[in-house]
């Protein structure tokens, strides 16, 4: 059994998010660089594994997450089904019932703007601070844990899993949920780190 839809059926609809998110991101970098530079937030060069010749500014993930932001905010703005996911966010609310609010598509957008932005928090501690990479993985589980929460760690792992026969209601999911997210997230932040 194939993929229920494509690639490109999926974003086509969506392309115009991530054109505005990279133009955000575009915008916002020379401007958070000067920051970087005015309170002195850059990478001194050293003879072992920096070997640039002047100073670099860091805080460039501030930078792509106010455009990561930017995107799941105007996404959620004008998303297709807006009007039922914002009744049923409310919904959920107004009458208590925390389970059903989490499995909403709000919720799933929360998710990710909070995952994103415990990520860029960690890297900028970490561009100020130096801390240990067990800090910094730490902090990365801890979003892919929000991630998983919000529902994001389940949809990852079913397309993970669909293809070789495992399907949403199969008791392997959620357990496989929980390491494919955590394995992804902390994989995809440190390649971009290094």
């Amino acid at each position: 059994m194939g993929p229920k839809f494509t690639a490109i059926e999926i974003l086509q609809p969506l392309w115009h998010i991530g054109v505005l998110a990279f133009v955000v991101a575009l915008i916002a970098t020379p401007i958070v660089r000067a920051i970087a530079y005015k309170a002195k937030i850059v990478d001194r060069p050293d003879d072992l594994l920096k070997p640039h010749a002047r100073p670099i500014a860091y805080m460039g993930g501030v930078a792509i997450c106010i455009g990561m932001l930017v995107g799941l905010g105007y996404y959620a703005i004008t998303m297709p089904n807006r009007s039922e996911a914002l009744a049923y966010a409310t919904g959920s609310l107004s009458e208590q019932q925390v389970g059903t609010l989490l499995d909403g598509s709000f919720w799933r957008l929360i998710a990710i703007a909070i995952a994103t932005t415990v990520i860029m928090l960690v890297g900028l501690i970490d561009d100020i601070r130096n801390i240990s990479p067990g800090k910094k993985v730490l902090g990365q589980v801890l979003a892919s844990g929000i991630l998983i929460m919000g529902g994001v760690g389940t949809r990852m792992a079913n397309t993970f899993l669909q293809p070789v026969g495992i399907h949403a209601g199969d008791w392997i999911v959620i357990p496989a949920s929980c390491i494919i997210c955590v394995f992804v997230v902390v994989c995809a932040c440190n390649a971009v780190n290094l």
